[in-house]
């Protein structure tokens, strides 16, 4: 029996492997049905969207959640661990307000002529 094949010994990698097959599968379902549906101007315009706010995501984990996770477990449970929490739970209620607003600006299109 071929070593990948072997399920007792490659558990984990087996199942690793399938989850992966079926994220990229319904990924790639997904992207086909939103093509489909919206056409291609359309979903160029989601495309752009859906990158923004990705690029909005990673902005929020780098500048808040992973400095949060890496420097408060070092700092001792009292008032000084509690202020930073407080700062970056401050921080964190700054940037999504910012880009909540940003977001809430009505985007027009340019008139067709």
């Amino acid at each position: 029996m071929p070593r990948l094949l072997n399920l007792r010994g490659n558990r984990r990698s087996v199942l690793t492997l399938l989850d992966q097959i079926l994220v990229s599968g319904v990924n790639f379902a997904s992207t086909t049905l939103f093509v489909r549906g919206l056409g291609l101007t359309r979903f160029g315009k989601f495309a752009i969207a859906y990158a923004i706010l990705l690029f909005a995501n990673s902005l929020l984990l780098g500048l808040v959640a992973a400095p949060m996770f890496s420097t408060a477990p070092q700092l001792e449970h009292g008032k000084e661990r509690n202020q930073y929490l407080q700062g970056i739970f401050t921080l964190q209620f700054l940037l999504a307000s910012i880009l909540s607003l940003l977001t809430s600006c009505p985007v027009t299109e340019p008139p067709n002529d």
